[in-house]
């Protein structure tokens, strides 16, 4: 979107085929790499392992109804799941590996590369999902905090001062320097959901100084937050409009000065917000529409805020 149109007279570009510098399987191809994250620098290369069973009544999209009390005979869902960070090279620096129940869905890294954090779920029954946070140079364990339901997302400020996660509730944790541990800054619940309607934060972002903090639900509600002295302070509201088969937000990226976001819509709707305008009107900078009656599952918006993709 606002990119410029390459004229009929224009040369076609020039498409390099690329190797990968390097590729591994932490689990020989045995799960999903669900999400991956890198430092600023690239020097460091977080991803983590997951596996769910979607079948014909199973899908990516959020349920009509709340998950179904887990059974407690093993699933295919059980398994050996694990954290892992890599350098430059692809050699294996640290990894935190634990059995369990579907694994790690979401990971980060601070720009500086100094912390990584991870979430998921780990028990079946009864259900439980965690947030894990690490020192990246070496995996020490910094947070390992248990949440009601899978965490779906996990973001670091710049140097790691804060981390959110993103689970029933929005978790603001800061960083103690002199415990070398992350505490529990402030949680946001999200309002309740209409009757059979699944509650809880689909997707966070935080911007690099860990000022302006993102939340949507699977509700359709997107927000914004001031962090003030470690406290979330509600700046910004506004609902996704529905129509379509997803009416939730499955998707935010911030940019890093915090002045721009992305977000994902219902049918096939993608959004562009300037923070600040948002803030004085409460409404979208500008929305682009597929055509599908999809949910868009990805958004990403340019450093400046000039350009977003969906």
């Amino acid at each position: 979107m606002n990119t410029p149109c390459a004229s009929p007279s224009d040369p076609a570009p020039q498409l390099v085929d690329k190797a990968p510098a390097w590729k591994v399987s932490p689990a020989n191809g045995k799960y999903f790499v669900n999400s991956v994250a890198v430092s600023a620098d690239g020097g460091r290369v977080v991803g983590g392992t997951f596996y769910h069973v979607y079948g014909a009544t199973e899908s990516r999209r959020k349920p009509t109804t709340p998950p179904a009390t887990p059974h407690k005979t093993a699933s295919p869902g059980d398994g050996t799941f694990g954290t892992y960070c890599y350098n430059a090279s692809g050699q294996l620096q640290w990894k935190d590996e634990f059995s369990g129940w579907q694994g790690v869905y979401w990971v980060a890294v601070s720009a500086d590369g100094t912390r990584a954090a991870s979430g998921g779920l780990m028990t079946q029954n009864p259900q439980a999902g965690f947030v894990r946070a690490y020192d990246a140079s070496n995996g020490t364990l910094l947070l390992n905090q248990a949440t009601q339901e899978r965490v779906n997302q996990v973001a670091l400020s710049s140097d790691g001062s804060w981390l959110v996660s993103a689970a029933e509730t929005l978790i603001l944790f800061s960083y103690n320097a002199t415990t070398g541990a992350y505490v529990q800054s402030d949680v946001f619940t999200p309002p309740p959901p209409p009757p059979g309607n699944w509650n809880g934060i689909v997707s966070t972002a935080i911007s690099a100084d860990g000022m302006t903090v993102l939340f949507a639900d699977y509700n359709g509600n997107i927000g914004v937050f001031a962090n003030t002295a470690g406290k979330l302070v509600a700046k910004a509201h506004w609902k996704v409009p529905g129509g379509g088969k997803s009416d939730f937000c499955h998707m935010l990226d911030l940019t890093p000065d915090g002045t721009a976001f992305a977000a994902g819509g219902a049918s096939g709707n993608f959004y562009l917000f300037a923070v600040a305008q948002f803030f004085a009107g409460g409404q979208p900078t500008y929305s682009y529409g597929t055509g599908l009656n999809e949910a868009v599952y990805c958004v990403a918006v340019a450093s400046t805020g000039a350009m977003s993709a969906g």
